[in-house]
């Protein structure tokens, strides 16, 4: 009966917890970071980064990110594959991606099909439906990036906005500096959030 249920494309509060045990699942998603960064030598805007993330669907643990100025490509899927290796040794049997033409590069399958891992891809219809992991991105805007210096917060009322609070004058933080800041609270914070769909947290979960 398992076998014929329908497959969740998508992520939020309400979804179910679905696949039979830990890394059977693993959704990737991206999102653009409301933060600006500077070049750790220059001290200029760099502009904001990009977010991509594997987070496995029975337990809800981010597997892995990865952080880039480039926008979302099969390079960020890649990258975010290794770092969960390298993290635990393993990925998840079924991958779900965007259906996007840069994730039917030959590169990305073959890094796959090399791992023995499936990949889904979301239909066409659902491939940009709001955000694929929405609870943990407004989760870690809300307590994380929206709380560091340069946030773009201000720039979404930007009539409201003095010259002296504009963001892009403000940031001060830069990639490895922010990636190192992120890593703790994925690991720390996130994990040990109770999740309210499931009454447990992610660690716990795991």
């Amino acid at each position: 009966a398992y076998s014929i249920t329908e497959f969740h494309w998508i992520l939020d509060q309400s979804t179910p917890r679905h696949g039979e045990r830990p890394f059977e699942i693993g959704h990737i998603d991206h999102t653009e970071l409301d933060l600006e960064l500077v070049d750790s030598r220059t001290g200029g805007n760099l502009g904001r980064p990009w977010l991509t993330i594997l987070i496995d669907a029975f337990t809800r643990l981010i597997l892995a990110f990865f952080l880039t100025f480039d926008p979302p490509s099969y390079r960020s899927c890649m990258n975010v594959i290794r770092l969960c290796v390298s993290r635990h040794g393993r990925i998840p049997k079924t991958i779900v991606v965007d259906k996007g033409k840069e994730l039917e590069s030959l590169y990305f399958e073959a890094l796959l099909a090399r791992l023995e891992t499936h990949k889904k891809s979301r239909p066409a219809s659902k491939s940009r439906f709001g955000s694929v992991i929405e609870r943990f991105f407004g989760l870690s805007n809300q307590q994380f990036v929206h709380n560091l210096a340069g946030n773009n917060q201000a720039l979404k009322n930007p009539r409201s906005m003095s010259k002296s609070h504009d963001p892009r004058e403000l940031a001060i933080w830069t990639l490895p500096a922010l990636t190192d800041r992120f890593t703790g609270f994925v690991d720390d914070i996130y994990a040990s959030l109770e999740h309210p769909a499931f009454g447990t947290s992610p660690k716990e979960a795991m």
